[in-house]
């Protein structure tokens, strides 16, 4: 269940967790093709150690070489095509993510 706050749920940026979530969401632009997967194919693991890049794919997956590398230069990418809006922000608060 999402929380009526989830601000007040969610980690913080600290000496505990000092790794900083930040999330991306994409309708279309984590497949071939596209001048957005074009872009950020590399961006993913440019992150410094203390930011975590998680993804949420609302396309299916193409299976093209742009989304491989984009996947694997996320800490975590989630293939929510059928998802619907409810559980992407519940994955989303679960992630605990600070920036989206």
């Amino acid at each position: 269940k999402v929380p009526k706050n989830p601000s007040k749920d969610r980690g913080s940026v600290n000496a505990k967790s000092p790794r900083l979530q930040v999330a991306y969401v994409s309708g279309a632009g984590f497949h071939n093709g596209t001048t957005t997967a074009r872009s950020l194919q590399s961006m993913f693991g440019l992150h410094t150690k203390s930011v975590n890049a998680y993804c949420y794919a609302l396309s299916p997956d193409d299976k093209s070489p742009e989304r491989k590398k984009i996947m694997d230069g996320c800490y975590s990418f989630h293939e929510a095509a059928t998802w619907s809006d409810l559980i992407l922000a519940e994955q989303v608060s679960q992630d605990q993510i600070h920036i989206l």
